[in-house]
Formats: C-alpha cells, structure tokens, sequence
C-alpha cells in the first residue's frame, strides 16, 4: 500500500497518471482556446465552471480506475507462473474456437501434466515445486509466441516478426501441475513437431511433463478438453516425457 495515496499503485504509475492529467488540460484549454468558447460564453452562469470542471483531470478517480483494471489482470493471471490461469485460458478458448470458425483454420490443444510432482513437492519442498512451475512457463513462453489477444494474429506487424518457426499460441496454468497450450492454426501432428523442441529443454531443467495433442471440435470445445487429457495420461502411461495424440495408437 502506497501510504501516499492509500493505494497499491506505484509511484511511478501515479506520476503517469499526473502526467496524463496535465496532457488533457493542456488538451481541453487548447480546444476552449481555438473556438473561442470561453471569451464568447464566459458570463453565462455555470458555463465557464462546467468547462473549468471539464479541463481538471481527477487523478483520484485515475488512481481508482487504475486499480480495477489491475484487479481485472489478476483475475486472468496466475501469479506464480505469470500465464493465464483457468479463467484466462477459458476466455481465450471461446475465442479462438469462434476464429477458427470464421477463418476456416485447425486449433489444437495440448494439456500437460507434471512426472512425480507430488513426490518433489513431499521431498524437496514447495519452494522447488514453484521453481519448476516457473521454469516451465518460462520455457513454454520461449518456443511459441504469446497471443495477447485474438487481434493479435492479425496484426501484421507481428507477424512480419515471425521467423517462420514458432507458432501462435496461449500457454496456460490450470492449477496445481497442470499447463495447458491452445495453438491456432496449428494441427497435432505440428504440436508434436513444437513438443520434440520442448521437451529437451524441459530435460534440462531436470523436468518431465507428459503431454497430450487434440484437434478441437468446434461443436464441442468440451469434448475436445478430455480428448487431449486422455492422451496426456496415455503418455504417462508410457513415461517418458511424449506427447500422444487423440485418436493416434502411437
């Protein structure tokens, strides 16, 4: 709590929103000064106070907008790992299920399950159960790129970004051990190409994640959520740190 201003926010996003307070004046006075508002109707009663009123920014009411639209974050974010939590990646789910109708192109899901996290967490601690959530989230955010939001994948300068080899996608926490990954445009077979990349790297941080590829039903996003959890438990089955897809007897 900032004992400045009894809020949460940092002084720097408080000078931010100072600053933009004297911007909008500046704006407003400039507006009263080019139509001549304030000479032509300056002896009207009330007018020149409802302009003035007008012209003053309430940093107050800023600083409370401010906090709403960081609690709203929060809402979708998990804290630990920094990707969308369940809530975020259900909202961004409906989404792209929506996008895929409309543009006619695959969506895949992958969930994913941590190897003996339970027995980590009993043996060596909560404290490395989160280092290696974080490590995963970490890694998963290296080997696609993030969707921000569904404008994103149409944003062309974005795309002019994209070296061809990463994929679209949102990485997600559903509680505990489980991540989940939604790639648009992506088919399984092609998240299992993305898996070969990840999966390495994860074995390098002493980590084994089993994970499961489904293609989405667009009818029936539900279905397509325990369709790729089968197949993540068929790879744990096997363990060794695979990916198998809905559907595949490989």
């Amino acid at each position: 709590m900032n004992p400045d201003t009894g809020t949460g926010l940092k002084p720097d996003t408080i000078q931010h929103i100072k600053d933009r307070k004297i911007e909008h004046q500046e704006k407003v006075s400039k507006q009263i000064s080019e139509y001549g508002i304030v000479s032509r109707f300056a002896k009207i009663p009330g007018i020149h106070n409802a302009l003035n009123r007008l012209a003053r920014h309430d940093v107050a009411k800023d600083v409370r907008i401010e906090n709403l639209r960081e609690k709203a974050k929060n809402a979708f974010i998990d804290p630990l790992t920094g990707l969308p939590n369940r809530r975020g990646f259900f909202t961004a789910y409906r989404l792209e299920i929506e996008r895929a109708k409309r543009e006619r192109h695959p969506l895949t899901l992958v969930a994913m399950d941590i190897d003996g996290f339970k027995e980590i967490n009993d043996t060596k601690g909560h404290a490395e159960g989160d280092k290696m959530l974080r490590a995963i989230a970490k890694i998963l955010r290296g080997n696609i790129r993030e969707i921000d939001s569904p404008a994103r994948l149409e944003d062309k300068e974005e795309n002019e970004h994209n070296n061809g080899d990463e994929l679209l996608g949102v990485p997600a926490r559903m509680g505990g051990d489980e991540f989940v990954l939604l790639l648009p445009g992506t088919t399984p077979e092609e998240a299992q190409k993305l898996w070969e990349r990840i999966r390495p790297k994860l074995a390098e941080q002493g980590i084994k994640v089993s994970a499961g590829a489904a293609k989405v039903d667009l009818k029936n996003g539900t279905q397509s959520l325990v369709d790729a959890d089968l197949a993540m438990y068929a790879s744990k089955s096997i363990g060794n740190g695979s990916m198998q897809i809905s559907g595949s007897s490989t």
